[in-house]
């Protein structure tokens, strides 16, 4: 009965760990703010997931913002998601699965980039319907 119940109270912590490490719908999975260049923490999304993001700069004019999506395991380029934006806010779906990393580069630019999980039908509903 004893190593039953070792047993029992390994496998619901286990549990618990397993789950404490998944993203649910709706949780931010990644929070980051910075000024200037720099490379983000790596994140891991399943499936639908919303990249929203802020830039502010104290000296316009001057000011750049680029962003990139990169493979957090291999370094390479996923893809570009911001080159010159036309706006200081915005969002931007993606429906990859995967471990990723963002690359900023940025002169005179504090920026703020939130990464949030989404189930399918959240993602369905950000789809504009024509």
């Amino acid at each position: 009965m004893t190593s039953l119940r070792a047993a029992f109270g390994t496998l619901i912590i286990l549990l618990l760990a397993t789950s404490a490490t998944r993203a649910h719908a709706g949780e931010v999975i990644l929070d980051t703010k910075g000024e200037g260049s720099a490379r983000t923490a790596t994140f891991k999304v399943d499936g639908p997931w919303l990249l929203s993001w802020r830039i502010n700069s104290d000296y316009r004019p001057q000011s750049a913002f680029e962003l990139s999506l990169l493979d957090a395991d291999s370094g390479y380029f996923h893809s570009r998601v911001i080159r010159k934006p036309t706006s200081l806010n915005g969002l931007k779906l993606f429906r990859e699965t995967g471990t990723f990393r963002f690359e900023v580069d940025a002169a005179f630019t504090y920026w703020t980039l939130v990464v949030e999980q989404l189930t399918d039908e959240e993602a369905d509903a950000l789809i504009p319907v024509e």
